[in-house]
């Protein structure tokens, strides 16, 4: 099965075939590869169960789409980071398990309380929002161990406890957030610490606990569960390897599950001496075939990749030369055998015998993973495969 959310591309009968066709640069997402992704995660921190972080558009692979694909790989929990994408997911999935993971402001909380969201609180405007009048709203206490975000200090913990309870708020799991997991060890090793001491204060007050998580898809990684029962996985949902140093503890069976496909609209052969694209930054150093590729920052693609990225056609690596542009790039394809302008390149994805990972693009271009699928613009059409138990929403 494949689906197209474009408006352009559903105004035609033969949407699929007329898409491949008339799109300059579009992106296809294997939602069977995500609910593979999700199974090889449960599998791997049993008896720990997953949350599927969703939120962002499901880091650029489209929030309603990945959801209902996670929950078929065994995810019992969806996480958002904001109320709007709570409600909608509680209109997708009116029983399914919501986390709001950010905080929100006070208006919000009847409309997150009405929809059975369980939002993490800590201190301050987000915790007093639910105290009035909502009764029985289920949350899940912040501790904040180092990540200096949200959430309630270690010392703070009881003091926030006492407070939800206080509100007849149903405190039903301990959360925090890793600031460097499988990076720093010794600040992860800390935080961990520090997560644990709060707990035992908590549990030693008469407080029950059934929700205790902390591991993102870095302390996955390094840490599986950490000895919680839930895990907040983003990056590894989505086939998406974290760039951490540290050896993982566990080594765990994702594949990406987003390609980035994008056209050559033009090649010409340009003598060596001639300057490429804007502040003429970069020289060729040899006579070459130039072809401009129809994708640019506009379209998400990191302009940090300027002159030292580089994209795949007809199984080949072409570096990008220059400084990309809103709508485009250039990319040298003399070593390309019978290129063509018909010719479609693959930004993120396997060509032939080669790859462009994620990891690598955010190692490339100094940014995090999180930010290169996420930074992928609406004006880019998705394309969806597999998932046919899901409904097209």
């Amino acid at each position: 099965m494949v689906w197209v959310t474009h408006s352009f591309l559903m105004n035609h009968e033969d949407s699929s075939r007329i898409a491949l066709r008339d799109i300059r640069t579009w992106v296809e997402i294997d939602l069977d590869t995500i609910s593979a992704n999700v199974r090889s995660l449960c599998a791997a921190v049993a008896p720990a169960e997953v949350m599927a972080v969703v939120k962002a558009d499901a880091y650029g692979h489209g929030m309603e789409h990945a959801a209902k694909a996670a929950l078929l790989g065994g995810a019992t929990w969806l996480g958002v980071a904001t109320s709007r994408e709570a409600i909608s997911l509680r209109k997708l999935a009116p029983a399914v398990r919501i986390c709001l993971l950010a905080p929100f402001r006070a208006h919000e909380a009847g409309a997150i309380a009405a929809a059975g969201i369980t939002p993490l609180v800590g201190t301050g405007s987000p915790l007093r929002s639910l105290s009035t009048g909502r009764q029985g709203t289920r949350v899940h206490l912040e501790v904040d161990t180092g990540m200096g975000r949200s959430g309630a200090l270690p010392t703070e913990v009881i003091d926030a406890y006492d407070a939800c309870v206080a509100a007849g708020l149903d405190v039903q799991g301990l959360a925090s957030h890793f600031a460097a997991a499988g990076g720093d060890d010794a600040l992860t090793m800390a935080q961990l610490a520090s997560y644990r001491a709060a707990l035992s204060e908590l549990e030693a007050r008469g407080a029950a606990i059934a929700w205790r998580h902390i591991c993102n898809s870095a302390g996955v990684l390094a840490l599986g569960a950490a000895g919680c029962n839930l895990v907040r996985t983003g990056l590894l949902v989505y086939g998406i390897i974290p760039n951490s140093p540290a050896q993982p503890k566990l080594r765990i069976a994702v594949r990406p599950a987003l390609t980035w496909y994008a056209r050559i609209a033009a090649i010409r052969h340009l003598p060596a001496g001639s300057t490429i694209s804007y502040d003429a930054t970069f020289t060729l150093r040899r006579a070459s075939q130039v072809a401009t590729v129809q994708v640019g920052y506009g379209d998400g693609y990191p302009i940090g990749l300027s002159s030292k990225g580089h994209l795949l056609v007809r199984g080949q690596v072409a570096p990008i030369l220059g400084r990309i542009c809103m709508d485009q790039l250039m990319v040298d394809v003399t070593d390309v055998p019978a290129v063509e302008c018909s010719d479609v390149c693959v930004c993120i994805g396997t060509s032939g015998e080669l790859q462009v990972t994620v990891t690598g693009l955010a190692a490339a271009s100094g940014l995090p993973e999180h930010t290169i699928t996420t930074g992928i613009t609406g004006r880019v059409p998705r394309i969806y495969r597999g998932g046919d138990a899901c409904s097209t929403g």
